[in-house]
């Protein structure tokens, strides 16, 4: 009889912290933070050539035949990102290198290696690639970064590189502007030299004759945060300059 009370007894004391246990809490408050978003930014890069937007780009800046000694021209090319600060990077790449035919003149000023060799006509074609700034000749100083007047005035419109492609090159051009703002780029050559902005083909001689090449242009925007905005490594921003070859 006692022992059967017993029992009744712990099994209602065990119900009782049950209960009690239910109903009894730590001090604790809640707050949700509702509606989290995460939205990738864009850069799209943007070509304008000679003043026709082409996204994707698909022509060719250049396509030359029958070219002679002092020949030249000129190409303006302007660039836009859409829609994060980026940081421009231009790759040139050349191939199809050829010496084709060897003509009686050619032969003579080549020697043996006529036509066997690979071709000289892009060591005798000069480039120059310039920041057109749109200057107005008698104005002091630079007027519109996005005029684009094709017109090379040295004293204000810095070169940012110029020479002979006898290979592979690549170049930092520093940062892109966001679009609707442009930067426009001036891209000259010349067949021979330059002499003060002026094509000088005096000094290019016949081992050129028939030869051609092909070249690839490839121009990349790269996020500048997270890239180029480390003040220690870039303190002034996005690089310029001859920069290491952007990887395939």
């Amino acid at each position: 009889m006692n022992k059967k009370i017993l029992i009744s007894l712990s099994v209602i004391a065990a119900v009782a912290v049950l209960a009690i246990g239910g109903t009894i809490a730590y001090f604790s408050d809640v707050e949700t933070s509702t509606g989290n978003t995460f939205t990738a930014g864009e850069l799209d890069l943007i070509v304008d050539i000679n003043g026709v937007d082409q996204n994707p780009l698909v022509s060719k800046l250049f396509d030359l035949n029958d070219m002679k000694p002092g020949d030249n021209g000129e190409v303006t090319v302007s660039l836009k990102v859409a829609d994060n600060p980026s940081c421009g990077f231009v790759d040139i790449s050349i191939y199809d290198d050829l010496d084709n035919n060897c003509t009686e003149p050619e032969a003579a000023d080549e020697g043996a290696g006529c036509p066997l060799a690979g071709g000289e006509l892009n060591d005798a074609i000069n480039w120059m690639i310039w920041l057109d700034q749109g200057v107005t000749p008698g104005f002091q100083g630079p007027q519109d970064l996005s005029e684009c007047d094709n017109d090379y005035i040295a004293q204000f419109e810095p070169s940012l590189t110029s020479g002979t492609l006898t290979g592979n090159k690549s170049y930092a051009i520093g940062e892109l502007p966001i679009a609707p703002n442009k930067a426009c780029y001036g891209v000259a050559y010349c067949f021979g030299t330059w002499n003060a902005g002026v094509c000088d083909g005096s000094l290019v001689n016949n081992v050129s004759q028939s030869d051609s090449f092909k070249g690839d242009l490839t121009i990349t925007a790269k996020q500048k945060r997270n890239q180029f905005d480390d003040p220690i490594q870039y303190p002034n921003g996005c690089p310029v300059g001859d920069w290491p070859r952007i990887p395939a």
